[in-house]
């Protein structure tokens, strides 16, 4: 075996620790990388590839500045892929509302400001006018709420309903008087008109949404109680306003959606 000098030995040290990839090649293979991911879409490993940069590299200056204007692209390519999913979405739900509404009835509301609502087709003024049940209302936001509707020859002063069947119920919490809970009288005939919205449905209305097929009835709990039998399609208007209600609710949340990205889009376009 050959003696090879210290003095040797380290030169020969040096000499191969040149020949290693410098800092500045391996920043660039980073972003090398971090573009490939960002072709195929990937655009978390993309970002978590250009993090590393920093903390890798921290004296390749150059090269982390690099890295931010290439997470911009990453972040805008990102955007871009959701605003084509939210426009999918939008049209797809569109179409849902379009078949939905059919079988409601719109009633803007009474003026500039005020909000809009839809009615099932046979829940109407018209043909619901002296019957006592329990109706379903969507506003043009997507709020839904039920409205429990009496008429008689005396007032029963109900503030709740109680829904039930066999085994299952959901109740109301009592609503004050005031213009959600209003009585009017035309000679011997009494109505009275209560609203359940907000936290005063406590869970009545997706009760009867999710329990449509069953024979429910109800309670109207005032000075003295009174019972009907929920109707068929009073069950089924409530179900289908629920449905209507999710849809449209769903339908302003992806406009919001859109708003914001589009707007994200143009401020990571000024920034490329």
């Amino acid at each position: 075996m050959k003696y090879i000098s210290p003095f040797l030995l380290l030169l020969l040290i040096i000499f191969m620790s040149s020949c290693g990839p410098s800092d500045q090649e391996l920043a660039q293979k980073k972003l090398d990388y971090a573009i490939h991911l960002l072709d195929s879409n990937e655009f978390n490993k993309a970002k978590l590839v250009i993090d590393t940069l920093s903390e890798e590299f921290p004296g390749q200056k150059e090269k982390i500045e690099e890295g931010r204007k290439l997470l911009n692209r990453v972040e805008l390519k990102e955007q871009m892929s959701s605003l084509a999913f939210y426009d999918s979405m939008l049209i797809v739900r569109k179409k849902d509302f379009e078949e939905l509404k059919k079988n409601f009835v719109f009633k803007p509301g009474p003026g500039k400001g005020y909000v809009g609502t839809y009615v099932q087709k046979r829940q109407q003024v018209s043909n619901s006018y002296n019957r006592t049940f329990i109706k379903a209302i969507v506003d043009e936001n997507g709020d839904f709420y039920i409205e429990s509707k009496y008429q008689g020859n005396s007032f029963i002063n109900h503030d709740a309903v109680k829904i039930y069947d066999e085994g299952i119920y959901a109740e109301t919490l009592p609503v004050p008087k005031g213009i959600n809970n209003r009585q009017f009288e035309d000679g011997e005939e009494k109505w009275e008109s209560v609203n359940y919205k907000g936290e005063y449905d406590n869970g009545a209305a997706l009760f009867i949404a999710n329990n449509a097929q069953k024979r429910l009835k109800a309670m109207y709990k005032g000075k003295k109680p009174y019972y009907i039998v929920l109707e068929k399609f009073d069950k089924e208007a409530v179900r289908d306003a629920y449905g209507l209600s999710e849809v449209i609710t769903e339908m302003r949340q992806l406009e919001t959606s859109i708003k914001t990205t589009e707007e994200r889009i143009e401020e990571l376009k000024k920034n490329i």
